[in-house]
């Protein structure tokens, strides 16, 4: 397995047919390198321990049966603190998409208008314009 050094930014998008995507986008070029499609309660990303001091390395997922599907992304920004919860709101943004058309959801195209944050709307919490939730997680970068 070999590192990808390009810095790169994960990002959550709804497709016009309202599907959702994890896309890993480059940061120079904005080409979207990487694009998995994901449904609620369907992917896990979480922190991994590789042995060596320092690595922050995440671990996506797939969860459906027999699909055995795992990527790799590792942080590059100083800033360690953070990592755990940007993880978190990233899942909770997949597992609780905000409605087409909502207030801050996706309006149709390709990008959304906002993702849900941890607590969600619905509980009173704070709402994430896709922008911010893209600059949250600017610093991660993809390994093959």
């Amino acid at each position: 397995m070999r590192a990808d050094t390009r810095k790169g930014e994960l990002r959550v998008v709804r497709g016009g047919e309202g599907v959702m995507s994890l896309e890993w986008r480059d940061r120079v070029s904005g080409t979207v390198a990487h694009s998995f499609m994901v449904f609620p309660n369907d992917v896990a990303f979480r922190r991994i321990r590789t042995g060596r001091e320092g690595d922050r390395v995440y671990e996506l997922k797939f969860l459906g049966a027999g699909d055995s599907r795992r990527f790799f992304f590792y942080m590059q920004s100083s800033k360690v603190e953070g990592d755990e919860e940007n993880a978190r709101k990233l899942v909770d943004t997949i597992n609780n998409p905000p409605a087409a058309g909502a207030e801050g959801g996706a309006a149709g195209g390709r990008g959304a208008r906002g993702a849900r944050a941890a607590g969600g709307a619905a509980a009173g919490g704070p709402m994430l314009t896709q922008e911010q939730l893209a600059q949250m997680l600017a610093n991660v970068v993809g390994v093959r």
